[in-house]
């Protein structure tokens, strides 16, 4: 499965950022349109990022929080990649669904429901409408903690009973999703991490010298 990555290396001019508006702004500005007088030039990242980012690396103690999205610039010539969050909701969906895992819950989908309350979404290509598997697995963890309040002594080590199987639908869950964030070896190609590091690291001894 491609992603926004796929073919692009780590720089600057892709990055996106996401406003409080919930609106996507491109790191270059963007012209107007010359054949539609409505339209207007919107100002795109670029200053406002690079302007927070001089700001954090100029303070006494920095510290550097992430997202997923982050490892999507990570490059290796096997062609393993980062995963998508849309690509691990599949590929937890396709695991669960290999087989009668959970007796009363026929697959994956069934699960969605039971503890979201909504059916997944169908799409044309015969998958559903991937969702966000962090927080889905946050709900499991949550139900199975409910379960064995109210479970009998004989439910909670039953084999073949609902918290049993439920728990073992969570552990299969998060063992696919690390068998598909296991791709980081000694060949992957870390550009834009290590010059974030690099920038870093040189601010760190120029406050040491000064």
């Amino acid at each position: 499965m491609d992603d926004y990555w796929t073919g692009k290396s780590g720089n600057a001019k892709y990055l996106r950022l996401l406003t409080k508006n919930e609106e996507w702004l491109a790191w270059d500005d963007k012209d107007a349109d010359p054949g539609d007088p409505s339209s207007a030039r919107i100002a795109g990242a670029g200053s406002r990022v690079e302007e927070t980012l001089l700001q954090s690396i100029h303070s006494t103690n920095l510290v550097v929080f992430l997202g997923s999205g982050a490892s999507f610039c990570a490059k290796n010539g096997t062609g393993t990649a980062a995963p998508s969050m849309a690509g691990l909701w599949h590929a937890v969906r396709d695991d669960a669904s290999a087989g009668d895992l959970l007796g009363g819950y026929d697959d994956f989908d069934d699960i969605v429901r039971d503890v979201t309350g909504k059916s997944p979404v169908k799409i044309p290509d015969g998958k559903v409408e991937a969702g966000d598997i962090e927080a889905l697995l946050s709900l499991c963890k949550m139900k199975l903690e409910l379960m064995n309040v109210s479970a009998t002594a004989d439910e909670k080590i039953d084999p073949k009973g609902a918290i049993f199987k439920f728990a073992d639908f969570i552990e299969k869950a998060e063992k696919t999703i690390l068998s598909k964030v296991d791709f980081v070896n000694g060949e992957t190609e870390l550009a834009a991490h290590k010059g974030l590091v690099q920038k870093a690291c040189e601010t760190s001894r120029r406050k040491a010298k000064g």
